[in-house]
């Protein structure tokens, strides 16, 4: 007797939803098989995704974070040549 914990999420940007399950295996407690599943759902990064796509970020704050990411990567490499 298998049951299946399953988490559907929507997708903003493809209209398609993330779906995370496992199956609870025989004689496994359900604390047991809960833990596998929060285990799984974290390394999928599905509520990351979710809670990103939950408010919308202007296109001029996406530009600026990315220059700001690249420019600390910059200072990053420059750090490592000497």
């Amino acid at each position: 007797m298998g049951y299946a914990l399953r988490l559907s999420l929507p997708h903003s940007q493809t209209g398609t939803a993330l779906a995370i399950g496992i199956k609870v295996r025989d004689k496994e407690s359900i604390d047991r098989a809960l833990r596998r599943f929060k285990r799984t759902v974290n390394r999928a990064r599905v509520l990351r995704t979710y809670r990103e796509n939950m408010a919308f970020t202007k296109p001029s704050a996406v530009k600026r974070e990315e220059r700001k990411e690249a420019a600390k990567k910059a200072r990053r490499a420059n750090r490592r040549r000497y």
